[in-house]
């Protein structure tokens, strides 16, 4: 599910070329923002790409339903909480934290410039700063946004869990699923992800003869771009997190993940991951140092907590805010 660095360009090469040879990427239908799926030449799936432009508040999007709330009721649009336009930043940079932490939950996640005529282009000005790129007769302006590389097989947790109600998982499966939906308690609260429901992670079954009861099940955490608030969540929107709710977070951590109090303690790791994170976030155009700092102070405050929690042998249920 996570590959590495030189694997990851290939990928993105392979998505310029399909699209020079005319396999250009399409418009996701679900979500409140533009975003594509990629393919290879062969027409198959092989990442998801959101440009920063069509984000639901950038001018470029796609999706007329966002641009009415936007205009007829702002103060329900968008998260007071979260940098407005840096979703895709979001996206990657809680890729990095995860491969950096070894959690191994989100597919590999970088920021990359594509173009195509299928993206909103029309007065799509802060693509134009980044240069423009010829496709077939078009000149096309270059959009930044987060490449998610393209995970196949997988289901809604949501709808998996509900599968497994009636049909309940061979025991050594059981427990990979509850170690794995640990690590993803983990990532969310460290960054304070906002926003994840039972569509934005997902499972897979994998009949496995070496694995114990002939079973084996793989997680991955998708859609990760509501994360790195500034400050917490005030009022009446708090954004719990929707995982605390489950029976799967009334299970103590187990002693694998309880190691990760260590990596989150160690002060050097945790400061080389934010000069990691500095150097993605400072991409964006609006890049604010002192509003990077309040992120960075929020991720520091819920590693504390963190801590706290995995060494006193609590539960995800135990961060429920």
């Amino acid at each position: 599910v996570v590959l590495n660095a030189w694997k990851f360009r290939e990928l993105v090469a392979t998505a310029r070329l399909s699209i020079l040879i005319g396999v250009h990427p399409s418009l996701i239908a679900k979500g409140s923002s533009g975003s594509y799926f990629v393919y290879n030449r062969f027409r198959r799936f092989i990442a998801v790409f959101k440009p920063r432009s069509e984000e639901p508040y950038g001018f470029a999007n796609p999706k007329w339903p966002k641009k009415v709330q936007k205009i007829m009721c702002p103060c329900m649009f968008g998260r007071a909480c979260l940098l407005t336009n840096q979703g895709y930043l979001s996206e990657a940079g809680a890729s990095l934290v995860d491969r950096r932490l070894g959690l191994a939950l989100v597919p590999r996640t970088e920021v990359v410039q594509l173009s195509s005529p299928v993206f909103n282009n029309l007065f799509d000005r802060a693509a134009e700063k980044f240069g423009r790129f010829r496709v077939g007769n078009a000149e096309l302006p270059i959009k930044t946004g987060s490449y998610q590389t393209f995970v196949h097989g997988f289901t809604d947790a949501g709808a998996i869990l509900k599968q497994w109600e009636t049909r309940p998982l061979p025991p050594a499966a059981h427990d990979s699923l509850v170690d794995q939906f640990q690590r993803i308690t983990l990532l969310d609260y460290l960054i304070r992800n906002t926003d994840r429901n039972m569509d934005n992670w997902l499972v897979k079954e994998v009949k496995d003869e070496q694995a114990p009861g002939g079973l084996r099940v793989e997680v991955v955490a998708i859609d990760n771009g509501l994360a790195f608030p500034i400050h917490h969540p005030l009022g009446f929107r708090k954004f719990p997190f929707h995982w605390a709710k489950l029976d799967l977070a009334t299970y103590p951590y187990t002693d694998y993940n309880r190691e990760f109090a260590d990596k989150l303690a160690d002060e050097d790791a945790m400061s080389s991951i934010m000069a990691e994170l500095f150097l993605m976030f400072r991409q964006d155009p609006n890049f604010s140092e002192e509003l990077f700092l309040q992120q960075m102070s929020v991720m520091r405050g819920q590693a504390e907590r963190l801590v706290l929690l995995l060494r006193r042998g609590g539960s995800p249920a135990g961060p429920a805010g």
